[in-house]
């Protein structure tokens, strides 16, 4: 007779949740695709280039947070990522401020589901990041009426479920991200 052969698995040795008896496996950090993935013969100075750009930009951010007293030392905030190129870049300068600032920081995510499967397929890469940088998630789906104006709609939508995060008490604020050529919402 021939032995069976059991997959194993790794084992963490961090607490395992209460309540649980499995230690989840760490889900893999979202990758950039690889047009985009910086490659390994890249110069000294151009990497310290780009910490220079860096940090000038955390330097304006910070500032801007400041002048307009956008947040305060401790405030748990609340970060709207829709898993586009703003709101993810929004993320990462947050978090980057938020070990200054003592700030705790909550993903929010409202999935609209106006473009089939890549709504899904952003609200899972949103999941994943969130999970990447060990940050907590709140994510819905909006129901949103065939009638009227949609991007209004949406809009409401998603400014309820911002309430809803403040008046739970998760967050005090949120943030969103936008460019010059978006509408703010207010």
């Amino acid at each position: 007779s021939q032995a069976k052969v059991y997959p194993t698995y790794r084992i963490r040795r961090s607490a395992p949740r209460m309540g649980s008896e499995k230690v989840p496996r760490p889900i893999p950090a979202p990758r950039m695709p690889a047009s985009r993935r910086r490659t390994r013969g890249a110069s000294t100075k151009e990497a310290s280039h780009t910490m220079k750009a860096l940090n000038r930009l955390l330097q304006r951010v910070a500032a801007t947070i400041e002048r307009h007293a956008m947040f305060a030392p401790g405030d748990r905030l609340g970060v709207a990522v829709s898993g586009g190129a703003d709101s993810v870049c929004l993320l990462h300068i947050l978090r980057e401020l938020a070990r200054r600032q003592k700030w705790t920081l909550t993903i929010l995510h409202l999935d609209h589901q106006l473009r089939g499967s890549e709504s899904s397929a952003d609200a899972d890469f949103v999941r994943r990041l969130a999970a990447a940088m060990c940050l907590p998630i709140i994510s819905r789906c909006a129901n949103l009426p065939a009638a009227g104006n949609l991007e209004q709609e949406a809009r409401r939508a998603r400014l309820a479920f911002f309430r809803e995060a403040i008046h739970a008490g998760t967050v005090d604020r949120v943030a969103v991200g936008h460019t010059r050529s978006d509408q703010a919402e207010t």
